[in-house]
């Protein structure tokens, strides 16, 4: 019971700082991304307006995290009209599942992202203590 709380916790941390890094990047651009290439910062825009989109849903929808809580109007009529198109065997059906598995490998590759950076900066951080003393 306390775990979803925590957990929930540490998903609200990183969404406002993901909106604060929104925020910088949106108020000083050329000083926020100017610094990196072209590369980085597709990397960074992807991690921040991603982790913006997705958070909330994680945080107020997520099965595990609120068990009560039913998925939005939008996704029940998705569900729905997925049902109904695998039912007559579509087209529509093949192609929406392949647009489904794309987003799912997205937010997974977003979901290791966040992972692998908040293990570097932590890494980073212990090192700067241990080298320190």
């Amino acid at each position: 019971m306390y775990l979803r709380y925590l957990f929930k916790f540490i998903l609200a941390v990183y969404w406002f700082l993901f909106a604060y890094l929104a925020s910088r990047i949106i108020m000083d651009w050329n000083s926020i991304l100017g610094a990196f290439d072209s590369i980085t910062q597709l990397f960074i825009l992807f991690m921040t307006f991603l982790g913006i989109i997705i958070l909330p849903y994680l945080i107020v929808y997520w099965r595990k995290l609120n068990s009560v809580v039913q998925q939005p109007a939008l996704m029940r009529i998705i569900a729905e009209k997925m049902d109904h198109l695998e039912d007559i065997h579509s087209l529509w059906y093949e192609v929406l599942i392949v647009v489904k598995y794309i987003g799912l490998f997205i937010c997974g590759m977003w979901a290791v992202s966040v992972i692998l950076s908040t293990l570097i900066i932590a890494g980073w951080g212990v090192a700067l203590v241990i080298l320190s003393r």
